[in-house]
């Protein structure tokens, strides 16, 4: 009976699935519906304030003479396409006009960059008042020769007051300044990289996406002097630009001459890109060895007394290449206990592949003498210093230490800082500690 039961459920069983039925198993299924990459956003927005002597803007009914705001040269954040920051004619000895600039970026914090490029400087007419200034060219101008320029960092007002002279950080706040044909180069000017920034507050650090960024510039048909006016509130119409403009060194040379520039604004994401400057520099193969002594304080001999040898006091002797010969006590400069000093190369040293910097230490005799030590340190600007190693005597050595600045965040160098390190407890009394020879920047000189 079991198994005809049995035979019976079967049946039924496979009717019913014939039927149509369904039965519940052990499955499971998941979906991810939607999976999207987005990119961030690096969207950088200029807006422009503008000022200047009536008598320059185009169609001013009312040319007075009197600095008013420049409607062609201002508007809101944008991007740059049509908008102009130099859009003015008829030109006069002791001119003067100012913009503001304001920078924002979107979403992402941002490496910020600048540069003008004067792209032609017509000479228009050679009429008979230029020909007797000394002109006898046609084809270029002497406008960008006469015409001065000053960019700061603003707080937004269109003023240099007092405390825009010097930021916070002990940085001028005029960062570049000078005839245009001097300072428009095609070369970008840093306003905030990895190394630098122009805003007050400490150095090497990007602009924030969201906030607001002003540099101001004054242009001057002329020569240009700051004056910066006291804090306040109030525009140029009210304060003045904190800058005069005087005109009597402009020569007839530049009549009916004219400039044409381009101006460019450059941003790029600062988040995994620690090491960003605004302009790469090309570095020399050779090495070069520093020309200048920034600074010293030297330290004393080991019982506390003055090292008075004149062949180990003057810090010049660690300037140029070495040249201290061994067995000799000259060409070399002491350290001295705790002492410390500064030097300087001519130019930036680029931060290349493998070692960047080279330390020539002098010891005679150094297999037996007790080991002397300095520790070394790197700075672009001096100011910001970065820490790179130890500078040995080391015995069986010929005396120099080499050192990789990669683990700064520096791309390039140009002071160099040895604080003496030495163990005296290690040598006699009248020990002066590391004897410096010569630095040298082993990836060359940059331009």
């Amino acid at each position: 009976m079991m198994k005809i039961l049995k035979s019976l459920a079967i049946v039924i069983a496979i009717a019913a699935i014939a039927g149509g039925a369904s039965y519940s198993f052990f499955s499971d299924t998941e979906m991810s519906a939607g999976n999207m990459f987005t990119a961030g956003v690096i969207n950088l927005k200029i807006d422009n304030s503008s000022y200047a002597i009536d008598s320059v803007i185009p169609g001013f009914d009312d040319p007075v003479g009197d600095l008013v705001a420049s409607p062609h040269n201002t508007w809101s954040y944008d991007n740059l396409t049509d908008q102009l920051f130099f859009n003015f004619e008829d030109l006069k000895p002791g001119d003067i006009g100012e913009d503001t600039i304001g920078l924002q970026v979107s979403s992402n914090d941002a490496w910020a960059c600048m540069k003008v490029d004067i792209t032609d400087t017509p000479e228009n007419d050679l009429i008979d008042p230029e020909a007797e200034a000394g002109d006898k060219t046609e084809k270029n101008g002497e406008l960008q020769d006469e015409l001065s320029f000053a960019f700061w960092a603003d707080d937004g007002d269109n003023v240099y007051e007092d405390e825009e002279v010097t930021l916070d950080d002990g940085n001028p706040g005029i960062f570049l300044e000078g005839k245009a044909a001097d300072i428009f180069k095609n070369k970008f000017i840093t306003l905030a990289d990895s190394m630098a920034d122009v805003w007050p507050g400490g150095n090497g650090r990007p602009i924030i996406a969201g906030e607001n960024y002003y540099i101001a510039k004054v242009w001057c048909f002329g020569k240009l002097t700051p004056a910066p006016v006291s804090s306040g509130d109030g525009d140029p119409l009210h304060r003045g630009t904190g800058f005069l403009c005087d005109g009597d060194s402009v020569s007839s040379a530049s009549q009916t001459d004219g400039i044409k520039a381009d101006v460019t604004f450059y941003s790029e994401q600062a988040r995994n890109n620690p090491h960003f400057v605004c302009n790469q520099q090309e570095c020399l193969a050779d090495t070069v060895y520093t020309s200048e002594v920034e600074s010293n304080v030297q330290g004393t001999l080991n019982d506390g007394t003055p090292v008075i040898d004149p062949d180990r006091t003057d810090p010049s002797e660690a300037n140029g290449p070495p040249d201290w010969v061994s067995g000799t006590g000259t060409n070399f400069y002491s350290l001295g206990k705790g002492g410390t000093v500064t030097l300087k190369f001519a130019d930036v040293v680029g931060n290349g592949n493998g070692n960047d910097l080279a330390v020539y230490e002098a010891t005679n005799g150094r297999d037996s003498y007790p080991l002397e030590s300095a520790d070394v340190e790197v700075s672009l600007n001096g100011k910001a210093w970065y820490p790179v190693g130890i500078a040995t005597s080391e015995p069986g050595g010929d005396g120099v230490s080499y050192f990789d600045i990669s683990s700064t965040p520096l791309s390039m160098f140009k002071y160099v800082r040895l604080t003496d390190s030495t163990d005296f407890s290690l040598h006699n009394s009248i020990s002066d500690g590391f004897d410096l020879d010569a630095v040298g920047g082993v990836y060359g000189e940059c331009e």
